[in-house]
């Protein structure tokens, strides 16, 4: 069943998304070195800069891209030229996750092979985000979907369009989350902005000391776990504001200007010293390495339990359904 509905799944996709479009890039850069159709990698003034270019497929991340961008990583890691990374998309989408046409491998190998392929597929290009030595930073010009979302507290600076939207439609679609953010999420929404101004707000009306204690460290836990549950679980999209607040991003920037002002701080980093933004790179991710590989190990071992599940089958036709019409 699942054979016959991946590749109906696969050419519905193809259709509905299809177009000519091209749109051209908005990152300065000099020499190309990419040859995998849907990116566009360059390197010039001491920057890596990783597009997603597939605007025409709203910058969805195919099978070959997942294979490719850890190769970048570790070929800028290995250059001494490249003091950072920096990943945009091309055209109005930042990137729409997952490329569905990916699950039509299960027509021609089986859902099983096919599974265990991605799995490690995942599992790799995440483990490079993780395992990165270099400062990244995420120019989120538009809309992100599930792996364009869940990857983003793996980036050292997040700047976002005041357009962008983030959505993980992790369990509407019958599968489970990924990126380590049943890590990061959590943490970092636990510590956002919002529970600062809520919990600040209780303290001064119960004339206490807030600070550093193990029942606020509680606190920060369950209201994570919250926020994160609210959007991992239940899907809600957030406006570029709400993600601020959340910590899931550094700053919000306008539309109008946003590529400029991305350039001018990117031009502006380029001129630090490579060894000690290296070095600090490394101080600071130390202290997470082995929760975030943890996560990522489980996450890929329960996706590929989800992508051979009738629950996700069901899921995806039913997404395809909807998009018909």
């Amino acid at each position: 069943m699942l054979r016959n509905s991946s590749l109906t799944i696969f050419r519905s996709f193809k259709t509905q998304l299809s177009s000519t479009s091209a749109v051209a890039s908005r990152f300065y850069s000099t020499i190309t070195n990419g040859d995998v159709e849907g990116l566009k990698i360059t390197t010039s003034n001491h920057v890596c800069r990783i597009e997603f270019s597939r605007p025409w497929k709203y910058n969805a991340i195919t099978s070959d891209m997942y294979i490719k961008i850890p190769k970048v990583l570790e070929e800028a890691s290995a250059n001494d030229e490249v003091k950072f990374v920096v990943f945009a998309g091309t055209g109005a989408y930042y990137c729409s996750g997952n490329d569905l046409s990916n699950f039509d491998k299960a027509a021609k190998i089986g859902k099983e092979a096919m599974a265990k392929e991605a799995q490690e597929i995942l599992h790799k290009f995440v483990g490079a985000f993780i395992d990165f030595d270099k400062p990244m930073i995420a120019c989120v010009n538009g809309p992100a979907v599930g792996i364009g979302v869940s990857t983003l507290p793996l980036f050292d600076i997040v700047w976002a369009s005041d357009t962008a939207t983030f959505n993980t439609p992790f369990v509407s679609l019958g599968q489970a989350c990924e990126g380590a953010s049943t890590y990061t999420f959590p943490y970092l929404m636990g510590h956002s902005k919002l529970f600062f101004l809520k919990n600040h707000v209780f303290c001064v009306f119960e004339d206490r000391n807030c600070i550093d204690s193990d029942d606020e460290k509680s606190k920060n836990d369950l209201f994570g776990q919250k926020q994160a549950s609210e959007f991992l679980l239940f899907g809600r999209k957030l406006s570029a504001q709400e993600a601020y607040e959340r910590n899931l991003i550094n700053e919000v920037i306008p539309d109008s200007k946003f590529f400029d002002e991305c350039n001018r701080r990117i031009a502006e980093y380029s001129k630090l010293p490579p060894q000690a933004l290296k070095i600090n790179k490394q101080v600071l991710r130390r202290f997470h390495l082995e929760s975030l590989h943890k996560a990522n190990e489980h996450e890929c071992e329960v996706l590929k339990e989800r992508w051979v599940s009738k629950e996700c089958e069901k899921a995806l036709i039913a997404f395809m359904t909807r998009k018909k019409k």
